[in-house]
Order: structure tokens, then C-alpha cells, then sequence
């Protein structure tokens, strides 16, 4: 259920272009942030004695490794900075923020800044939702603002990271891994629909364990369809070249209206031929289930049981087929099998290096990409 949106937009309204715009965002897990944001405070002091009014000032500094700026160089986008705020307090919460700069091109659309969310969404492996946004000037004046409510697939927080974004420390952001990997996002997107791979990644975290597989299931097919659609995968698709599929469909078309076997009858559109001639065009078709390995070999991803078992529970929850008792641990462990093959197929097509986390193993190992599943070495 979609929650009730309320909005309100406030600030001084000068039709100003904005230098920067800072989205403020909840959910979001704690790192090892490499910048440090260092605040400075004066506090004066006033009293007065036997008719002297004297005033005394101390300043404090303070700061914490709270964000990360990573260069994107995209036209609309040339950096984010992302990372936690923290209350007045000094104590730091599940609240954040997350600032677009402009590139050459000025700032990014609505629609793209919530492509950047996804991305940032599916790299630290949990929903984040945008509470509101603030556009500044140069100056870093408040120009205009707005506050709602937002939607999360899923309230809770899994903290669930598909992959490792530093060379050596699980919890940190690389500058220069996640840069490239959120460009490639960007560049990508529009072909392999890739905010709404995560939209449904992040739903099956939210559905009961008998459902779950489905919607991390669909995030595959939608992968997969927009692989085989380039034209360089195309053919692959297809079990015969379309030419010589042409000639062998028309000539099953004219031996079946020629057959003596159906009359008038047969022939219309409701017809048994009718129905019969209106699937030739499929059968040249490779089998969505050959296709999901077929495409594991395309992009150089090792595979075996646990894939193929991973596959089969998308399967097994889209047709209703019954748990027995005592198998739920067995569900749970094909559907993060099949978590974890989604996240190594995204990060696959956009050119990533990075290790991946397999789930399908005690202990959560880090492996490497083309490494098939649920082995007991490491990469």
C-alpha cells in the first residue's frame, strides 16, 4: 500500500537558479565515512558586576566523519555528496543527506535524482526515502524547500549490502568505485531499466517468505529481457536466424491452410487453425528458462546448482507450488540465493569489479563476480 502523500513548499521564491540541492533522506545505514564535516562554535558570555558589563567568548571546534563526495562528471551531475546528519546533540541518527552539484548541463530532474537514490539504494542494501529537498545558491542561501511523506518498500532496516565498495574494509565507500558504479547507473538505466530492478529488489524484502522469490525474480526477467534486446544479443534470443525462419514459417503456414483436415470453421480467428497459426511466430523463440543461464554465460558469470536451484524458487512461488512442512529454511536460503544473483547480473552489466556478498554460504563471504555461489573458498 502506497502511503498518503503530503507536500509543502516553502522559501523565497526569486526564480534564482539553484548552485546545488540537498535531499534530505531517512533510513540510511551507518559507514565509515571517510570526510569530515568540522563545525565551529562561539559562545559569549555576559556579566555584569559592581556596574561592569564584561563579555567573555570561547570557540570550540568539533567534527566527525559524517560523508563522502564522489565525483560523477555526469552533463546534469557533476558530484554527490552523501552522508549522515547529525541532531544538534552531536548524536547521529538514521537521517541523511544527499547533495546534487550541477554539471555543465545544470542540476538533474526529480526523475533523475530518484535514479541516483536507486543506485545508492541497491549499494548500501537497504530502501532509503527522500523526506525532502532544500535548493541553495552560491551562496549557500536556502532558496526554496519542500517536505513529505515518502514511501519505503520496506520499513525495516536490512542493511543487507550486495557487495564490497572498498578494496579492503566492508563498511567504508570507496570515492572512486562508487563514482563509477553510480555513472554507469546513470548511463544505463534508460536500456536496463534499472530503478525499477531495484524497486522490486527491495519489495521482496517487505513480502511474506512464500512471495518473496517472485518479486526478486521479476527484477531478473527484467534484466534479462533488456539483455536480449541489444542488438548484439538479439540473435541469441532466437533458435533460428530470422531468415531461415521465415521461410520455414511460411511454409508451415501455407502446409496448414492447405491442410483437408480443417474446414471454414477452423480457419478464424477463433478457430482451432486460427489459434494455431497466431503461435508459429514463438516457436523460433529460445525458453525464458534456457535464457537465464544463457545469460549468466554472456556476461561471464560462473553458475551451477545453487544458481539453477535460485532460478527454480521464482518459479515455484509465481506458480503457487505448496511449502511443505520443515522446508521453510530451505525457501529462505533459494530466495537469498537468488538475492545475491540479482545483485551479481546488475552489477555485471554495469562493468563492475567489485566482490560480491554471497548469501548462499555460511558466514556471507566475499567472493569475486564470475565465482559461482554457495562454494566453500572465498575469492
Amino acid at each position: 500500500m502506497q502511503a498518503d502523500l503530503h507536500s509543502v513548499v516553502i522559501g523565497n521564491d526569486t526564480g534564482e537558479q539553484p548552485a546545488y540541492i540537498t535531499e534530505w533522506i531517512e533510513n540510511l545505514p551507518s559507514r565509515g565515512w571517510p570526510a569530515q564535516t568540522k563545525t565551529k562554535q562561539t559562545i559569549t558570555t555576559v556579566r555584569t558586576r559592581d556596574g561592569k558589563t564584561t563579555e567573555k567568548s570561547s570557540t570550540s571546534n568539533r567534527g566527525g566523519f559524517n560523508h563522502v563526495t564522489v565525483e560523477i562528471g555526469h552533463p546534469t551531475l557533476q558530484s554527490i555528496v552523501l552522508g549522515t546528519a547529525g541532531t544538534q546533540d552531536g548524536a547521529y541518527s538514521r537521517r541523511g543527506f544527499l547533495e546534487f552539484h550541477a554539471g555543465a548541463e545544470g542540476l538533474p530532474a526529480a526523475s533523475q535524482r530518484r535514479i541516483v537514490r536507486r543506485s545508492i539504494e541497491f549499494a548500501l542494501g537497504t530502501s532509503i526515502a527522500a523526506v525532502g529537498w532544500t535548493e541553495y545558491d552560491r551562496e549557500n542561501e536556502s532558496l526554496r524547500s519542500s517536505m513529505s511523506h515518502s514511501y519505503l518498500p520496506s520499513r525495516s532496516h536490512h542493511d543487507m549490502p550486495p557487495a564490497l565498495f572498498h578494496p579492503r574494509y566492508q563498511d567504508y565507500i570507496d570515492e572512486g568505485i562508487f563514482g563509477a558504479y553510480v555513472r554507469s547507473f546513470l548511463e544505463k538505466n534508460s536500456d536496463y531499466e534499472l530503478d525499477r530492478v531495484v524497486w522490486l529488489y527491495f519489495h521482496a524484502q517487505s513480502a511474506p517468505l512464500d512471495m518473496a522469490a517472485v518479486y526478486v525474480g521479476a527484477a531478473y526477467e527484467v534484466l534479462r529481457r533488456a539483455h536480449y534486446k541489444r542488438p548484439e544479443n538479439e540473435p541469441r534470443s532466437r533458435l533460428l536466424p530470422k531468415d531461415q525462419w521465415r521461410s520455414l514459417s511460411r511454409a508451415m503456414r501455407d502446409a496448414a491452410m492447405s491442410s483437408p483436415d480443417y474446414d471454414e470453421s477452423h480457419r478464424g480467428e477463433g478457430g482451432a487453425l486460427g489459434a494455431l497459426l497466431s503461435k508459429i511466430g514463438i516457436l523460433n523463440e529460445v525458453s525464458g528458462i534456457k535464457l537465464n543461464l544463457l545469460m549468466l554465460d554472456d556476461l561471464g558469470l560462473g553458475h551451477g546448482e545453487i544458481e539453477k536451484s535460485a532460478l527454480a524458487a521464482r518459479n515455484d512461488a509465481a506458480h503457487a507450488n505448496p511449502i511443505a512442512p520443515g522446508e521453510e529454511h530451505d525457501v529462505l536460503k533459494r530466495y537469498r540465493a537468488l538475492h545475491t544473483l540479482v545483485a551479481r547480473v546488475l552489477f555485471s552489466i554495469l562493468g563492475m569489479t567489485v566482490n560480491y556478498r554471497d548469501y548462499s554460504s555460511a558466514g556471507f563471504p566475499f567472493r569475486r563476480l564470475a565465482e559461482e555461489q554457495g562454494t566453500t573458498r572465498a575469492g
